[in-house]
């Protein structure tokens, strides 16, 4: 008997959330297969393979954006808010009101990154473009315009689930403001 006539459905390049869909079907007994795209991981390249990894484990890593090497300086206390906050709201939704949320939250950030990239055309008119827009400004305004359908559309469907997600989402003013300040703070320090 071929594969294809033991499989129900094929998901191809499904990494993170295709994995989730697939886990999803194969729970409720459809065969699935994925397909993905690169090299098979090399376990080597796993600190735990290391015959010091132990020593590694302590000394490598801190919770500490500042204190990891220049070269991987990574936003991590960021990491684990967001990890924890996931976590909370996996627990308490469906994944149909997680994917909704996803949704929701994505497409008011794709609908400002275009209003951005309008902003950006006004204030920095010199600067160069090496990708250009077919129609512009009509086709990006069409763009913003569905976002903003979608995303009214979505708050409609779903106003509490929606309402949490945009208060979230503002929520990163208050944190953007208070960092803001504290910058600003150690420039003028500096400079004085």
């Amino acid at each position: 008997m071929a594969v294809a006539d033991r499989t129900d459905v094929l998901v191809i390049g499904a990494g993170a959330s295709g994995a989730a869909v697939a886990w999803r079907l194969a729970s409720a007994g459809v065969r699935v297969v994925c397909l993905e795209q690169g090299d098979w991981v090399d376990a080597r390249a796993y600190p735990h393979w290391r015959a010091d990894w132990e020593l590694h484990r302590t000394t490598d890593w801190s919770a500490g954006s500042r204190a990891n090497s220049s070269a991987h300086v990574t936003p991590s206390r960021a990491l684990i808010f967001q990890g924890i906050l996931a976590g909370l709201m996996a627990l308490t939704g469906t994944f149909e009101e997680l994917t909704n949320l996803f949704v929701f939250a994505g497409w008011i950030f794709y609908g400002l990154a275009v209003v951005a990239l309008f902003r950006l055309r006004k204030t920095e008119p010199e600067m160069p473009r090496p990708y250009r827009c077919w129609g512009y400004p009509w086709v990006p305004v069409i763009f913003v315009m569905g976002a903003a359908a979608l995303t009214v559309a979505l708050w409609m469907a779903r106003p509490a689930r929606s309402s949490i997600g945009l208060v979230l989402i503002l929520s990163g003013l208050i944190f953007y403001r208070h960092w803001q300040r504290k910058v600003h703070h150690r420039v003028v320090s500096a400079v004085q």
